[in-house]
């Protein structure tokens, strides 16, 4: 004979909120709580007592019958949490995401393993709705910042499900954070004559390689990292076509004459890797992309903006020029190297309007005279 009987979680002053203890301690046929659920008595093959890796109560019934049976019942108690997290992460390492993204992974699984420490969840079937409900609640930041975090959540519940590792995706369930995204910001082409110019009064080689750098990043919609690992054999027939590092999009453009005159005066240097442009190869990307990134806001202080300047400012520049010169926006979303054109969409939809004006006016001039709307 089998009884089931829960393990009601203790108090724990240290955690975010501060958890209290369940409020039916003492009680351990208590059913209403979510606390874990554990089995203790005889069964065909001895005597056992262990937990069912479920706080569901009629879950924990049906396991109760398999146990009696003799049926094992390991499968459905395989995978803790844990263990599920760091598999998760090392799951985006062999798909060879971005190291960014990775450590994001990494940071944001660190950080839900050591809840469902606090919380007492030690197996995935033991994290329902309500628990990831209560578990964002204690998420500082900003709505963006949340919202990213219940995607990675949401995307580690999804991988543990094709896993066959839970029965469902708890994270499916909760409620969308809601989010106003940036104002996209740009250079006019006053700014942008301004910027190249601060790049050409550099001191030393600086100059010419700092020149050429923003050039490809104008004129391609490249983010920064993908500029700064830009290989020279990338390049051919005046053309560039690469592979982007974070959504893993071929890239397929041609340049300006100009730019390929500006890669052209960025000869390899003694300190540097001849099969790049702008990267030595000597310590991570984002390392270099950084450098980079210090240069660029050098030039933009030496440019005397009146307002803030910052590299993906580039790329909005790249995007929004495209959409006001007319170019579709499914078009603009290959170029920039997005998965989706509602990613696009999402991001410069006020050029997009503003695009749709254009075209609009352009109707308007071929009415008859006298024609109003």
């Amino acid at each position: 004979m089998i009884t089931l009987y829960r393990r009601h979680l203790l108090a724990n002053p240290l955690a975010n909120p501060p958890r209290p203890a369940c409020p039916a301690t003492g009680d351990r046929y208590y059913k209403r709580c979510k606390c874990p659920m554990w089995a203790e008595g005889t069964t065909p093959t001895g005597y056992i007592r262990k937990s069912l890796g479920t706080n569901s109560w009629e879950a924990a019934d049906d396991l109760k019958k398999k146990l009696e049976q003799g049926e094992s019942i390991e499968r459905k108690q395989a995978k803790r949490t844990e263990d599920a997290a760091d598999r998760f992460v090392t799951d985006k390492q062999i798909q060879g995401k971005a190291e960014g993204t990775q450590k994001i992974a990494q940071r944001r699984m660190e950080e839900f393993k050591a809840w469902c420490i606090q919380e007492g969840y030690t197996y995935l079937t033991e994290v329902d709705t309500e628990a990831l409900d209560r578990y964002r609640q204690t998420w500082p930041g900003i709505s963006s910042t949340k919202a990213h975090k219940q995607g990675t959540i949401y995307n580690f519940f999804s991988y543990c499900l094709n896993m066959g590792w839970v029965g469902e995706n708890p994270a499916a369930k909760l409620s969308r954070i809601q989010f106003d995204d940036p104002e996209v910001d740009y250079f006019t082409p006053d700014e942008f004559d301004a910027l190249i110019k601060a790049a050409e009064g550099m001191r030393g080689r600086k100059a010419a390689r700092l020149k050429a750098f923003i050039l490809v990043m104008r004129w391609t919609g490249l983010r920064i990292l993908d500029v700064t690992t830009l290989q020279r054999r990338r390049i051919a027939g005046g053309n560039l076509l690469l592979r982007t590092t974070k959504t893993g999009v071929h890239i397929y453009a041609p340049l300006p004459p100009f730019v390929l005159e500006a890669l052209a005066a960025v000869k390899p240097l003694a300190d540097s890797h001849k099969d790049y442009f702008f990267w030595s190869k000597v310590g991570k990307p984002e390392t270099a992309a950084n450098v980079w990134r210090r240069s660029f806001m050098t030039a933009v202080k030496a440019s005397k903006f009146p307002r803030r300047g910052h590299p993906h400012m580039i790329r909005d520049t790249f995007a929004i020029e495209a959409l006001l010169a007319g170019v579709p926006v499914d078009q603009v979303s290959r170029m920039l190297g997005h998965k989706s054109v509602v990613t696009t969409e999402r991001h410069y939809m006020p050029f997009v309007r503003a695009r749709q004006e254009q075209l609009s006016d352009s109707y308007r001039r071929m009415w008859p005279k006298g024609a109003t709307a």
